[in-house]
């Protein structure tokens, strides 16, 4: 990472000249051959090289006063490895190529301040690199004799004195209750230009980051709550990140969800049980689980879209893991001898039911069985060879190899082989 401090002109002979108030770690020079005074926003908190672009006149004016926060003051170059009259890069200071400018900056905004000891002596840039783990500097600028000076050692960073800033306005407070597809905004602003506004439900993404502005400096997304348990609560946050690459969080906005039909109708809550699939004695084995649920009612005239299904493990939040529309489905790929709770909601085109209440299930322990009854015998193999091929999942012990997950293989009949008899 580059972090380019400054691009600027200083010249100074053409400078007018100032009084220089030094701070307590430097000394004034008897004469001041003008300064400039920048403040930068460091982004990670490191050691960095300080390298300064100079131009001498001659050797005996080849040095400027670097001040950085009012704590660290170096005399750039004075040696006579500087050339007369082009361009160089310095990292050195008070005459010796052997005291290299390393400083520790944290993130944050420093002050970097330039002072004119000898006339003119001019500076165009400075630069700042991180010093890896060995010590050294990770990168040395090159040194054209154009703008493009130092731009090898990594795209140019932010130059703004401070990161973006962003903050959620609707919801506008935390308490809202949000319910059907809500609209998201946040303002987002910055000194360079904002590039995204990724916004966050829970601190993960929410879709896709926003790149254009719906009005000026807000940026707006749409969310469906419908896919969220009804009375669960949530937290809304974004992120902007400017077009150099920096990025800030906003704080969060707490929400309560709540699509219940309520008095005015809407779909009839759904009631889970187990189904055992053709095949099985049992409705669990020890990777999957086979539920069902009735069809529900709707009452205020809307067509049911379908079902939102949740699935929660030790006693952690429910989390949506399908949206059948039919009334059935198969949770595969789940852990051995393993708790889980289930619950479901109905929805249609504006509405959505109230939680059902939840179904609690423990997978089997013995893998290689189909049928439910945690046995392996010939019954099993007979089911997984006529299911050969396919998705049926109470065959499926291993979602992970080979490669086509969720369809019955070899390696199933294998797994089913070594666990035969148990």
């Amino acid at each position: 990472m580059l972090l380019v401090v400054a691009s600027l002109a200083l010249n100074t002979s053409v400078l007018t000249k100032k009084a220089f108030a030094a701070p307590d770690s430097c000394s004034a020079p008897s004469t001041a051959y003008g300064s400039d005074t920048m403040s930068v926003y460091v982004p990670t908190t490191a050691t960095y090289t300080i390298w300064t672009r100079m131009q001498a006149p001659s050797s005996s004016a080849n040095s400027i006063l670097l001040n950085i926060d009012n704590t660290n003051c170096y005399n750039v170059g004075g040696d006579s490895s500087i050339p007369t009259g082009s361009w160089d890069w310095v990292d050195d200071y008070d005459g010796n190529t052997a005291n290299i400018i390393n400083v520790s900056l944290s993130q944050g905004t420093h002050s970097f301040e330039l002072t004119g000891t000898e006339s003119g002596v001019s500076i165009d840039r400075l630069i700042a690199v991180p010093v890896d783990s060995g010590g050294d500097v990770s990168c040395t600028p090159t040194n054209t004799q154009d703008d493009t000076a130092g731009d090898n050692c990594a795209p140019l960073a932010n130059t703004a004195s401070a990161p973006p800033t962003v903050t959620v306005t609707a919801p506008s407070s935390s308490g809202t209750t949000v319910s059907g597809t809500t609209t998201l905004s946040a303002t987002a602003t910055d000194t360079v230009g904002i590039a995204s506004v990724q916004f966050e439900l829970d601190g993960s993404p929410l879709g896709s980051p926003v790149l254009t502005p719906s009005s000026g400096s807000t940026y707006s997304t749409t969310w469906d709550t419908t896919t969220l348990s009804n009375n669960s609560t949530h937290t809304i946050s974004a992120i902007a990140t400017d077009t150099s690459g920096y990025t800030n969080q906003s704080g969060t906005v707490s929400v309560t969800v709540n699509n219940s039909s309520g008095s005015g109708g809407g779909p009839a809550t759904p009631t889970l049980s187990l189904s055992p699939l053709p095949g099985q004695v049992g409705a669990t084995t020890a990777t999957s689980v086979s539920l069902s649920w009735p069809v529900s009612s709707d009452t205020d005239g809307s067509s049911l879209t379908g079902y939102h299904l949740y699935r929660s493990t030790g006693g952690g939040s429910p989390t949506l893991i399908a949206s059948p529309t039919g009334t059935s489905y198969v949770d595969s790929c789940l852990s051995v001898g393993t708790s889980y709770s289930y619950t479901i909601t109905a929805y249609d085109g504006s509405k959505t039911s109230t939680t059902s209440l939840p179904l609690s299930v423990t997978t089997e322990t013995q893998i290689g069985d189909i049928d439910g009854d945690n046995t392996v015998t010939t019954h099993d193999m007979a089911i997984l060879l006529t299911n050969f091929n396919t998705n049926y999942a109470p065959a499926e012990f291993d979602c992970t190899t080979p490669s086509t997950s969720n369809v019955v293989e070899t390696h199933d009949k294998a797994i089913l082989l070594t666990n035969f008899g148990k």
